[in-house]
């Protein structure tokens, strides 16, 4: 009984220490979380088919013009740190994988690192609610965040910093504060179906953006008592600003509602509705240069071939300002270049002091105080190739004369070769051809033809060929000379001679 009861202990500890069903995958999971402290980096683009998470003390580093596909639904949630730092000219781009679909969100978590996450001029499109901050403050900035299904910010007891950010387009709310106090600043908030920031319970500072033509309130206070100071606000179709608690008092001074006169509503202007519970005076009768240009290629078009001398063409305006001017550089290591003319402006590039192959055009305006986002396209260069002959014009006593000649060109099919006027002789990939000469001048031709069948354009020089101990015939013109002076000596000769006969008969 003793034993019996021994077997059924052993039994039962083995049974407990095997897995349970779904232990293995949370046995990954726990691998995975042992490995904190690793840094990641994607520096190619990336599909993600399920959530992806950033656990405590690790870091993801999202490197420029990376895009990121997502599947419907799937989210990045932020247990540790995010980087995703792209530039003006080589944004990252967080957005869906199918068409039609739209991805969940990036959330930070409370224990994310703050002060070391940041998502910087970024695309964030297609979300439903493009970034999440719960209890937790990165910095915004810079970013392009469109077409989200709900929200394009979504801020749950945030200090997160939102600045220089265009948010556009997102169906129900540009940004949402929940319990919060997040710095608001320099954005565009706009084409929203409903709110273009949606406070509740929230004291955000909320300065220098434009807040226009969404489609319900530009700002709408739910118990907050917000800051609102130097926006424009304009267009938004029921109300600019609306309390919908008047007892808690925003505090919307000196901001532009869309006229001189000031705010409609509650406002003793024309502009845009204030309800109740908004002070709006002093406001400003002009609207603040808040918001940047826009700038458009017109010509070329994406992936056209250029070749010699081209005039990059486009189109630059402003909402609130004027364009100032508008540069252009040519590849990312590029420098940038003033453009002829702002609303209708023109570029002159010549080609030829490039070589041959794949290049990104850049182009940006600015009004004084803001530059444009940057815009690109890409095009191929492919001129006809230059072939310089390495010799010079010259005389020589041998018939026969080796031609070499060089290039820059790296994508050369064949070469040709001519002697005065005859028919072009491919030498192929050959750099040097002897010619057999004929006596006297010889004008001698090479030209290149690249692998796009650009023919290039001729070189030169001109050979004069002279035979060893040649006895030179003289010309008609010598010969008639000659022969005058010799006809003119036996004319003096003759005269002589009559003179020299009457003195000797006398």
């Amino acid at each position: 009984m003793k034993r019996k009861t021994t077997l059924i202990v052993i039994f039962l500890i083995f049974t407990i220490s095997l897995p349970a069903p779904g232990f293995w995958d949370g046995q990954a999971e726990e691998t995975r979380y042992s490995s904190k402290g690793t840094t990641t980096i994607w520096s190619t683009d990336q599909t993600l088919d399920s959530d992806y998470i950033i656990y405590e003390n690790e870091t993801l580093i999202v490197e420029s013009g990376v895009t990121i596909f997502l599947d419907k639904d799937v989210h990045i949630f932020v247990y540790g740190i995010l980087k995703a730092e792209g530039t003006p000219e080589n944004m990252i781009t967080f957005t869906r994988k199918d068409e039609g679909e739209h991805w969940g969100f990036i959330r930070f978590e409370d224990s994310s690192v703050d002060v070391n996450c940041t998502i910087k001029y970024t695309r964030v499109e297609y979300a439903t609610q493009g970034i999440y901050c719960d209890s937790s403050s990165p910095t915004i900035t810079n970013n392009q965040i469109t077409s989200s299904s709900n929200v394009g910010i979504y801020l749950h007891d945030s200090e997160a910093t939102v600045t220089g950010n265009t948010i556009s387009r997102n169906k129900n709310m540009g940004i949402q504060c929940d319990t919060s106090s997040p710095l608001i600043y320099n954005n565009t908030i706009s084409d929203t179906n409903n709110f273009g920031i949606y406070c509740y319970l929230s004291q955000p500072t909320i300065s220098r953006n434009v807040i226009s033509s969404n489609g319900n309130v530009g700002i709408y206070a739910d118990s907050s008592p917000i800051e609102v100071h130097e926006n424009n606000i304009y267009d938004n179709v029921a109300y600019g600003i609306y309390n919908g608690n008047p007892s808690m008092m925003v505090n919307a001074t000196d901001n532009y509602w869309g006229s001189s006169s000031g705010p409609g509503g509650k406002g003793p202007g024309s502009g845009d509705k204030i309800s109740d519970g908004v002070v709006y005076n002093p406001w400003l009768e002009n609207q603040l240069n808040l918001r940047p240009p826009s700038c458009i290629i017109l010509y070329p078009q994406k992936d056209a071939v250029l070749k010699g001398i081209v005039n990059i063409t486009g189109n630059s305006s402003d909402v609130d300002s004027d364009v100032v001017k508008v540069e252009v550089k040519v590849d990312s290591d590029g420098v940038w270049q003033e453009a002829t003319g702002t609303l209708n402006w023109t570029y002159t590039f010549d080609t030829t002091t490039v070589t041959d192959g794949n290049y990104v055009i850049y182009a940006k305006a600015y009004d004084g105080i803001h530059y444009s986002d940057i815009i690109s396209l890409s095009v191929r260069i492919d001129n006809p190739p230059i072939v310089i002959i390495n010799e010079e014009n010259q005389t020589v006593n041998t018939s026969s004369f080796l031609m070499s000649w060089s290039t820059n060109a790296t994508d050369i099919q064949y070469y040709e070769v001519k002697i005065s006027g005859n028919q072009w002789i491919n030498v192929g990939s050959n750099t040097s051809y002897t010619f057999v000469l004929s006596e006297g001048k010889n004008t001698l031709y090479v030209r290149g033809i690249d692998n796009g069948d650009n023919i290039g354009l001729e070189d030169s020089i001109m050979v004069t060929y002279e035979k060893k101990g040649k006895v030179e015939t003289p010309s008609t013109l010598e010969m008639l000379l000659v022969l005058v002076i010799i006809l003119l000596v036996i004319f003096i000769f003759i005269i002589l001679l009559k003179k020299w006969k009457r003195q000797w008969e006398k």
